[in-house]
């Protein structure tokens, strides 16, 4: 009789575990821990942090959605922004991967890095 080794070591196990009630301890809106994000006596003060390629991102989400804002629906019922989700690179890409270009939107005759 051939015994066969366990895929996973009971230490491996014992990680999954670990990290399966840390994230359960996790607040699934701010990220945070429930013990501290939950607690009313907590005193928070803000702060600010501006991520750039998150600005770009949400700019051109924007133009995106104004691009096709008095767009009717399709016989279907779909918009051509139903579902899509603008995500922005530092590669310039190829001209038919921007939606925008061919745009007389000034923003698309923007030079590339």
């Amino acid at each position: 009789m051939t015994e066969v080794e366990p895929e996973f070591d009971v230490n491996e196990r014992d990680s999954w575990y670990a990290l399966a009630e840390y994230e359960a301890a996790l607040c699934p809106q701010c990220g945070q821990l429930r013990s501290i994000c939950s607690d009313p006596a907590t005193v928070f003060h803000p702060r600010l942090h501006t991520c750039f390629l998150t600005s770009a991102q949400q700019m051109h989400e924007r133009r995106w959605r104004r691009k096709y804002e008095k767009t009717e629906p399709d016989r279907d019922g779909w918009l051509p922004t139903d579902g899509s989700f603008v995500w922005v690179s530092d590669d310039p890409g190829e001209p038919d991967e921007n939606p925008f270009s061919g745009d007389d939107d000034p923003l698309s005759a923007l030079p590339s890095q």
